[in-house]
């Protein structure tokens, strides 16, 4: 139904009936045969127009293609229960064809997401800003977004304190859904300098100064949870220029970076570590 019947509309629309009921018939066979879980993985606009191919609706469906040209973007969704379905009423001419399971989005085209941006040291410890959505579900007051590091050798979970959200001007810009504001769905979050002594070595626990830890994102929209991990959105900005940072005891550093372009932090310790340095004429001491 995403793929190959769909490849037949144009076809259909252009040649005689006989071709033209060979074509309804073909997609009337998988339409009484697909179950929720098809349609749940198959894009809006292919479920449109197998429907109006299986209903021989052959001036509608000639219409429907013109206006995907303008307007190819998944229409606005609600969400029902723990279903995320398509709101067609903007769409004159089809906005009552699809019914029940061939209305509701399934987990592929509404995949979770978390970016950061911004990544600096401050006297509070590093600071992260980012944003993060629930693709093709819009924002509403009571959503969510909390982060956890995971340790990669362990596994054991340490939840990040103060993630707060806020507004975000290039989230909507990444997402490039058309109908879809995630304006509002930006966040910033500090790891402080005591939760980042702790996770550098914990005999108790087995941490180790070696270890490496992931950022996770847990993604509350309109009622819908994916959890994530945490992506670099762009090489630019402090979010592509990672620097470390030294511990307390001066003989740790946290870094954090990124591998295959998710967050990571890494701790690493010294033998020697330089104390101070001075300029004395023309030696360095």
């Amino acid at each position: 139904i995403d793929t190959d019947v769909p490849l037949f509309a144009q076809f259909a629309i252009d040649d005689d009936t006989e071709y033209r009921s060979i074509a309804s018939s073909f997609a009337d066979t998988f339409v009484r045969a697909a179950t929720p879980e098809v349609w749940a993985g198959v894009r809006w606009q292919q479920r449109v127009k197998v429907r109006l191919m299986q209903e021989s609706r052959w001036l509608d469906l000639e219409q429907f293609l013109l206006d995907l040209r303008g307007n190819n973007g998944v229409p606005h969704t609600s969400v029902v229960g723990n279903r995320v379905e398509l709101d067609m009423s903007a769409w004159t001419g089809v906005s009552d064809l699809l019914v029940g399971d061939q209305l509701t989005l399934g987990e592929r085209q509404t995949k979770g997401h978390a970016f950061f941006d911004e990544c600096v040291w401050t006297d509070a410890g590093l600071s992260l800003s980012g944003f993060s959505y629930v693709s093709h579900v819009s924002p509403a007051e009571g959503d969510q977004f909390l982060l956890t590091l995971v340790n990669d050798r362990t596994h054991d979970v340490v939840d990040v304190p103060n993630v707060y959200r806020a507004s975000s001007s290039f989230a909507s810009r990444m997402a490039n859904h058309q109908n879809f504001d995630y304006s509002e769905n930006g966040f910033t979050a500090t790891l402080p300098w005591e939760l980042l002594d702790s996770l550098s070595v914990n005999p108790d626990s087995g941490w180790k100064v070696a270890d490496s830890w992931s950022l996770t994102g847990r993604v509350v929209a309109s009622g819908i949870e994916r959890t994530v991990a945490v992506r670099q959105a762009r090489k630019g900005g402090s979010a592509g220029a990672l620097r470390s940072a030294g511990l307390s005891d001066r003989g740790r550093v946290a870094l954090p970076l990124t591998k295959s372009g998710y967050f990571s932090l890494e701790f690493r310790s010294f033998s020697a570590v330089l104390a101070s340095v001075s300029a004395a004429e023309s030696e360095l001491a």
